[in-house]
């Protein structure tokens, strides 16, 4: 399933709205939005009340226009709320009575310059007229048609705008007949009541800040934002589309944070307002959706942290896009259908030796674990025989399993001795695949004999833990290879090989992943939650698979196992990397079903790999892919 990034989508559909007619984003926003509406309907259903739809004044807040109106249609009560950065004054010589912008292009353009979606981007008409701007407005054109034809409805859009929240519509009374913002002063972010907690306030899934957690300011008070969800049983986030690039600052932030304050349900609109859609970060302050739906295909930030987190459940909506052509980076999400083609074939008539043997450099003194973890993980997976290379030492602490194990010479530390080239040397020339670094350690002789021994290989070969480190010290080491390596780092050994920090790493992980694999010419799975799998070429799979259970020692020592044995079943080192981490996830999954997440460990996930395989043989998908992929339109 591929995953465009905001640049490709926004092509894609300025051209086929080319094609088609130039007033084609008009339809796009009506299919949109209706199937928006059909998802929000669901959930009012489940707990009738007000909708309160918050809208930005881009297409996104056009979509929320077009939601608004269906649910009104079908009887359902609805406010509408249009948020603007813009500060306002009255014109006590505009003998029309129309409300102006102060500055209006310096105020606005920190947010809503990336405030769209592209549908339209081919024609849409945005209302913005000799540096002022009337915020009561839409930016595009789709987005003033339908605030008009909401208005005819009877719907009242009321508008807030700056940062002292004054109210753009004339009836300042809200429907209870109170004054909402009976001055200015009034009006101004109220410091003297933070530390009020909301009630009904979430916590249990939404309680870490860098998962979109309370803020420091989120958690504070602002009643004169908070009271606009009082009644309201479900909110609809329409303010941001995807492309936002700028820190969500000043009014949006607090109505942001009031969302999130509010404890309601909220449907986010294509992504939740505040996620950067192409690295899933938070923009200085997001959403927290129960649910979001979005338009044509998933969008990247929605399937990376911690934009994935803030998301809910997903669904995507058809609106009639055709296939993203050929371009990277060429971003995909795994499904069970890949990975099922993937497998090997195993035919009646087949011996050990048909699937291939897998030599593992693995194990040191105290590191035994390790090398058992991949050796053993690689025969689950279907290779036909496993070869374990180990310091002698350790030899003494190993079980008898079907694994071959093959003593080496030692460091007096019991770490692999330089003097053990020469039988690796012998081993690796009679391997269909290796598995390199497991639990080595890295000492300068082991580091020497890595050094030396990766210009040898000619096989396919993934590098793992201590294999990575001796890499990291010395990068050209894997210069001029062919491209049969697979790297397996976490974020920090990632960076590591990329001398950068853990945080530039997980602020955009695909391309991260992406810059890594051109620079070692290797296949990269840059691994934790959505584990991301990368090749030189930019193309990428994203995994849906696994859970939080498999935090644990000795769970990466298996996903290696579990990649080295379908290279030695000659599947692609891509296609290897990227299923191997499905497979690895699936076991996660399965036994965390049968244990629960926290007793999980690696000999767990072992011992699940031929149910996991199993099941994606029969077609068992993720829960990610059920939420989607079930339903491809609302």
């Amino acid at each position: 399933m591929r995953i465009p990034t905001t640049e490709q989508i926004r092509d894609l559909e300025s051209k086929w709205i080319a094609h088609c007619d130039g007033n084609w984003g008009q339809v796009l926003m009506e299919i949109a939005g209706r199937g928006a509406a059909i998802r929000a309907l669901r959930m009012w259903q489940e707990n009738p009340g007000e909708v309160v739809v918050v809208a930005g004044r881009g297409n996104n807040g056009g979509d929320g226009m077009v939601v608004a109106r269906y649910l009104t249609l079908w009887g359902v009560p609805v406010s509408v709320w249009l948020v603007s950065q813009a500060r306002q004054k009255n014109e006590s010589d505009d003998n029309t009575g129309s409300i102006k912008a102060e500055n209006s292009q310096e105020a606005e353009k920190a947010i809503t310059a990336s405030d769209t979606t592209q549908k339209g981007s081919a024609k849409s008409a945005t209302i913005e007229r000799g540096g002022d701007v009337d915020v009561a407005e839409m930016k595009t054109a789709e987005g003033k048609l339908n605030k008009t034809i909401l208005e005819s409805l009877d719907v009242s859009v009321k508008v807030l705008a700056h940062e002292a929240f004054y109210l753009v519509e004339r009836d300042t009374d809200d429907k209870h007949g109170r004054n909402i913002f009976e001055d200015e002063e009034a009006a101004l972010f109220d410091r003297s009541k933070h530390g009020r907690k909301q009630p009904g306030q979430r916590d249990s899934r939404h309680n870490r800040e860098e998962h979109g957690g309370e803020s420091e300011h989120e958690r504070h008070s602002d009643p004169n934002v908070d009271e606009l969800f009082e009644g309201a049983s479900l909110i609809v986030d329409a303010l941001f589309g995807t492309g936002l690039e700028k820190q969500v600052e000043g009014l949006y932030k607090r109505v942001i944070d009031a969302i999130n304050r509010s404890g309601k349900r909220v449907l986010a609109i294509d992504i939740p307002s505040g996620i950067n859609s192409d690295t899933g970060q938070i923009m200085g302050a997001a959403v927290r959706a129960d649910q979001t739906v979005t338009f044509g295909y998933l969008k990247p930030g929605l399937v990376t942290h911690p934009g994935a987190t803030l998301a809910g459940d997903l669904g995507i909506i058809d609106i009639g896009l055709p296939e993203i052509p050929e371009s990277t980076p060429d971003i995909n999400l795994m499904t069970v259908e890949i990975v099922r083609e993937i497998l090997p074939v195993r035919p009646v008539d087949s011996h050990k030796g048909s699937f291939g043997h897998v030599l593992a450099i693995a194990g040191s003194v105290g590191m035994a674990g390790a090398a058992m973890l991949s050796s053993m993980s690689a025969l689950r997976v279907g290779a036909g025989l496993a070869f374990l290379a180990t310091p002698r030492a350790v030899l003494s602490s190993l079980p008898a399993e079907e694994v071959i194990y093959k003593p080496m010479p030692e460091t007096e530390s019991g770490t692999f001795s330089k003097d053990a080239y020469a039988q690796l040397k012998t081993l690796t020339s009679q391997a269909q695949s290796i598995i390199l670094g497991p639990g080595i350690g890295l000492n300068d002789d082991t580091f020497e004999l890595v050094s030396k021994l990766l210009n040898d290989i000619d096989c396919p070969c993934i590098i793992d833990a201590d294999g990575l480190n001796a890499i990291a010290k010395k990068p050209e080491i894997l210069e001029n290879n062919d491209g049969q390596f697979v790297l397996t780092p976490h974020p920090k050994e990632l960076a590591r090989l990329l001398d950068c920090e853990v945080s530039e790493i997980q602020s955009d992980r695909i391309n991260m992943a992406i810059k890594a694999a051109q620079k070692f010419n290797a296949v990269i799975v840059l691994k934790g939650s959505m584990t991301v799998t990368a090749n030189p070429e930019g193309e990428v799979f994203i995994n849906p698979t696994g859970n939080a259970g498999m935090a644990t020692a000795g769970a990466g020592d298996v996903l290696s196992g579990i990649i080295g044995g379908l290279l030695a079943q000659h599947v692609d080192p891509f296609q290897a990397a990227a299923a191997g981490a499905y497979i690895h996830g699936r076991s996660g999954d399965i036994l965390a079903e049968e244990i629960d997440e926290s007793g999980l460990v690696a000999g767990d996930i072992k011992r699940g790999i031929p149910f996991a395989i199993a099941s994606i043989k029969n077609g068992q998908r993720s829960n990610l892919e059920s939420m989607f992929l079930s339903e491809s339109s609302d």
